[in-house]
């Protein structure tokens, strides 16, 4: 065994030290914080504005287990006019490899929103990867005006987006 100068020593044990101690501990802490700040949020709903071509604002953001989101209210808009199209409430989605889940506590639509909000969804389809979607709704609320009493509910309602072999998009739904 050769024989290393003592400032050679404090360099290598310092050095070892550094990066086996100090630099993954602050990257975990770099970590934690990318993950707490509120700025995150809105660079998802951000992202998620971009992917639907639709103005999105999102609750909150939290990551409960590998492969899964979740948020407690979820609302979409059309990007050029800013008439709401959507909105939910407890919303999760899962990836579980070549399939996806959906699931939320209630969705509502305005029915006098209708033709756009089924225009924006049918873009959205068109551009959606063709993976398997299912879809699960505790409560579906329609109004016919937004901040009217009117309006027709429907309980546990679940659907299944699939794409044919041409490509095409179909959704199923039942209720």
């Amino acid at each position: 065994m050769f024989a290393l100068h003592e400032t050679t020593r404090k360099r290598l044990c310092r050095g070892a030290f550094f990066a086996l101690c100090v630099a993954p501990a602050a990257a975990t802490l770099m970590w934690i914080g990318s993950r707490l700040l509120p700025s995150r949020t809105a660079r998802i709903a951000d992202q998620l504005s971009r992917m639907l071509h639709a103005q999105v604002k999102v609750a909150d953001w939290s990551t409960p287990r590998p492969q899964a989101v979740r948020t407690s209210g979820l609302t979409i808009a059309d990007a050029a006019t800013g008439v709401l199209l959507l909105e939910a409430s407890d919303v999760e989605w899962r990836n579980a490899g070549a399939a996806q889940r959906a699931m939320a506590r209630q969705v509502a639509l305005t029915t006098e929103q209708l033709p756009a909000s089924v225009a924006a969804i049918s873009t959205w389809l068109d551009d959606a990867p063709h993976q398997p979607l299912a879809i699960h709704a505790a409560r579906l609320v329609l109004h016919a005006q937004r901040g009217q009493s009117q309006r027709f509910v429907l309980h546990d309602v679940r659907g299944r987006l699939e794409h044919d072999l041409g490509g095409r998009p179909t959704l199923q739904l039942e209720g």
